[in-house]
């Protein structure tokens, strides 16, 4: 059990301070290897007045101590109490999450530490270091009555409000905008405490790391200023190793006062038998919220939104209406059928008016009600005459990237899967999912060739 922190002195705080400042002055590579793995022993650190590092291996204590000693000492400085030291000693019972251990050869053959051009990160390099979409913000996330509640506690966890929030589980159904929101407070998190280390994973990413923590890098988790964890249902009970690492985890963060967030497709009760007891224990010693369908009004909001943000201006007014009242379910299908009034109206080169949203409205009741992913990305691979293992392998010739963007694009348009379950599908990240579409979406607007492929397709599957 961690001790107290005494006089003030709180090494665990002080050491987190500490690496978020050399996150932003030493080169990524070096960092990963030589800094995020080093513990803290808090109850001899608050004993003995000091700040005792517990360093994974030998070689990575001396390289630590030959190379940043001094810049160590200096931050950690004014922190500690008068008279106190930074010691560096190797830790001899590593927790199971623990980044695999460098030998002592290369450790000490390292070159010196480089500054990291943190600040001039571009979105890209963002979204692969913290796995958040910069594109979910609170500013395009339309707030109501169905989810004002989690839009206000996600708001004020952002903002440091961490004692009464954390871990913030946010539950409702698929498709009405958690994991927008998820984002959005990983965003504004990281607006305002740019150096700090964020990081936004799928559940079945979590699980993977975790058992393979050994020899990967799950020990991270304990480091992150602020976690994000999406789609915890998908969570296996009878993974019990992976529920009691989940469930300490979240206790470690909640002591060393370090928010967290876990998105559900259901409520803390409709996780019984998905998630073992002592984990939904934990997640309900913090504050779940929930986010329901959007009413009438949030819909037309999220239309228009949309519209602007898809670089159509103004949706008419009727339009946005028509669309609205035919389709109520969620948000995934409401932006799904505004893509296509857009594409359509594009294509036929009319405005999208109230007649054109009625027929897509029309369209999308005759939809299949279990059109597979697995039918989606057969119809694709025949369609551009590749075969469906080399569509779904990491091949990059431009004929089989072209098909598997089109497929992920169309998976997400026709179907109710969320991104990680997509990504899972393709065997890849939900992040290159959302590229991959985003990246269809903008060259629908200039290649005829292209549309009229992917109208083709989604008629032959719908009509199918």
């Amino acid at each position: 059990m961690t001790a107290a922190p005494r006089d003030g002195f709180d090494p665990v705080r002080l050491w987190l301070d500490v690496q978020r400042r050399l996150a932003a002055e030493t080169s990524d590579h070096l960092f990963r290897r030589y800094v995020l793995p080093v513990d803290v022993d808090g109850e001899r650190s608050v004993r003995e007045g000091a700040l005792v590092l517990l360093c994974p291996s030998g070689g990575g204590r001396d390289w630590l101590a030959s190379q940043l000693r001094g810049r160590i000492e200096a931050l950690a400085a004014a922190g500690l109490p008068g008279g106190g030291a930074v010691v560096y000693e190797i830790n001899s019972q590593p927790s199971l999450f623990l980044v695999e251990e460098e030998p002592a050869a290369e450790a000490e053959a390292a070159p010196d530490a480089a500054p990291a051009a943190a600040n001039d990160e571009d979105a890209a390099a963002v979204q692969k270091r913290t796995g958040l979409s910069r594109r979910y913000t609170f500013d395009s996330y339309c707030a109501g009555p169905g989810n004002e509640l989690a839009v206000a506690a996600g708001r004020k966890l952002a903002a440091g409000g961490v004692a009464a929030a954390s871990p913030l589980v946010i539950h409702g159904p698929v498709g009405v905008g958690k994991t927008h929101l998820a984002h959005a407070i990983g965003n504004l998190h990281l607006a305002s405490r740019p150096a700090e280390q964020v990081r936004c994973v799928s559940a079945e990413q979590f699980m993977r790391e975790v058992q393979q923590a050994f020899t990967g890098d799950g020990r991270r988790y304990r480091r992150y200023g602020l976690l994000i964890i999406d789609d915890v249902q998908h969570l296996r009970k009878e993974s019990k190793q992976t529920a009691t690492q989940l469930a300490s985890l979240l206790s470690y963060r909640d002591e060393h006062g370090l928010p967290t967030v876990v998105t559900s497709d259901r409520d803390l009760a409709g996780l019984e038998g998905h998630l073992s007891r002592a984990l939904r224990s934990r997640l309900a010693a913090g504050l779940a919220v929930p986010v329901a369908r959007p009413d009438f009004a949030t819909r037309v909001a999220i239309l228009r939104s949309q519209a602007r943000s898809m670089g159509a201006g103004a949706l008419p007014p009727e339009a946005a209406r028509a669309l609205a009242q035919g389709l109520d379910s969620n948000c995934r299908e409401l932006i799904g059928a505004l893509r296509r009034l857009l594409f359509e109206a594009e294509f036929r080169q009319v405005k999208p008016g109230v007649e054109l949203a009625r027929k897509i409205v029309r369209g999308i009741a005759t939809l299949p009600a279990r059109l597979s992913m697995r039918r989606i990305i057969e119809a694709c691979a025949d369609y551009f005459k590749v075969s469906v293992a080399a569509l779904l392998s990491k091949k990059r010739q431009a004929q089989l990237v072209l098909a598997r963007h089109v497929a992920m694009f169309l998976c997400r348009d026709l179907t109710q899967e969320s991104l990680p379950a997509i990504g899972k599908e393709f065997g890849c990240h939900h992040t290159s999912v959302l590229h991959a579409t985003g990246k269809v979406a903008a060259r629908l607007k200039a290649d005829v060739q292209l549309a009229e492929s992917v109208r083709d397709l989604r008629e032959s599957l719908v009509a199918a």
